[in-house]
């Protein structure tokens, strides 16, 4: 808006400062009686250029000094010819005589001079000004553009931001840096009496949340979307109809080898400890059980990842080492929805809005009350003695593995 009226001030004050040079007196004179010989042919050729001439070139005639004017009357008969020479016009061929009329350029003193010379010469400096200042808005607007984004380039070097790129492949979450660490377990106890209809109350309150988050979870990545879904499960739904469940995030335990292995969900629950790892990766995924490495597809590029299934297998180890049992320790990879799995995989390797069918498969009673109550004791001690140190020394490890393989 602030360029088109500048742009339409310079337009008029240019316009303006350069405005047509006037005629002398004579020749105004005779371009008026032409405009007056002329006026019953409006239309006519002859009366709009004499008309013209008129509005133009005699707003403000120039008068010539009488001496020069007289020796140009007298002695340059021929430079003063007359302006609009025609024939004799008749009543019968009135049209014909106009049409027949011969026009001269009207003569032009050569001493005419601008209207208002002081005015004419301010208003020539204005727009001068003007246009200058406009070029260097222009120029400053177009080098700040130019400088804005040579620093966000910089900028997203220095301080490594690269989310763009980053989002897009996938990453590991040992080498995620520990912002945060949840670790409260949600410990659910009520009245009622633990039975069969457990499993299947949890299908369907899962599914109704997952339905629900369908839509609204696309800020949340990975783990998150994981485990917003099960806190709602277990803190809006399975606390009216079963006790003694347990949720547990980011539980750092030791494995045979006295290695750190950091679990991202883990259930405990009356028809099995549900050990869950999520991914947040997209694109096509291709593998099966038995492979040590799957593949992610992505915008033409492929990249290899650990098997999560071998990945969950020894995270189940290390909970089973901690709770002293085998049997009901489940495995559950949930991988982010916006994956495509294109090879047939094991039916514990899920989208998370397919939790529920996983979960709906187990309805037998495994442990029992007291048994829940030393699972919760053990896992609750552990995470109790868990630093931020321990984290970092568990992503070290995970580093140095990489690194001699």
């Amino acid at each position: 808006m602030n360029k088109g009226i500048l742009t339409f001030v310079l337009y008029f004050v240019v316009c303006v400062s350069f405005a047509s040079e006037q005629y002398s007196e004579g020749t105004c004179i005779l371009l008026k009686n032409q405009v007056r010989e002329y006026s019953a042919y409006p239309q006519s050729n002859q009366y709009k250029t004499a008309k013209r001439s008129v509005d133009r070139h005699c707003v403000n005639p120039v008068t010539l000094p009488k001496a020069n004017q007289t020796n140009t009357t007298a002695t340059s008969p021929e430079k003063l010819t007359p302006i609009y020479t025609t024939k004799k016009l008749h009543s019968q061929n009135l049209t014909e005589s106009a049409n027949q009329a011969v026009v001269t350029k009207p003569y032009q003193a050569k001493t005419s001079v601008p209207v208002n010379n002081m005015l004419s010469l301010v208003l020539k400096i204005g727009a001068l000004v003007l246009v200058i200042m406009f070029v260097f808005a222009v120029v400053k607007a177009i080098i700040l553009m130019f400088a804005k984004r040579a620093a966000k380039s910089l900028l997203n070097k220095v301080s490594g931001r690269i989310e763009p790129v980053v989002s897009k492949l996938p990453i590991r979450k040992e080498e995620r840096e520990v912002i945060h660490l949840k670790r409260d377990a949600i410990k659910l106890n009520t009245d009622t009496n633990v039975s069969d209809k457990s499993s299947s109350l949890l299908k369907d309150t899962i599914a109704e949340i997952v339905a629900n988050d369908a839509n609204s979870s696309s800020g949340l990545q990975g783990e998150a979307i994981v485990n917003n879904l099960i806190e709602k499960v277990i803190t809006n739904k399975v606390l009216s109809a079963m006790s003694n469940v347990s949720h547990y995030t980011s539980v750092l335990l030791t494995n045979d080898n006295d290695e750190l292995t950091e679990i991202d969900h883990l259930i405990v629950s009356p028809v099995g400890v549900f050990v869950i790892e999520s991914k947040n990766y997209s694109g096509y995924i291709f593998g099966s059980q038995h492979q040590a490495k799957w593949t992610q597809t992505l915008t033409g590029r492929k990249t290899q990842f650990m098997n999560p299934l071998r990945q969950n297998y020894k995270h189940c180890l290390a909970v089973s080492r901690l709770l002293g049992v085998v049997d009901g320790v489940e495995s559950l990879v949930l991988f982010h929805d916006k994956a495509t799995f294109k090879t047939k995989l094991p039916t514990n390797v899920r989208y998370v809005s397919e939790m529920e069918v996983f979960l709906s498969g187990f309805t037998h009673i495994k442990f029992s009350d007291r048994q829940l109550e030393e699972f919760n004791t053990r896992l609750t001690k552990v995470i109790s003695v868990t630093t931020s140190e321990d984290f970092k020394l568990h992503i070290n490890e995970v580093k140095a593995k990489q690194c001699d393989i």
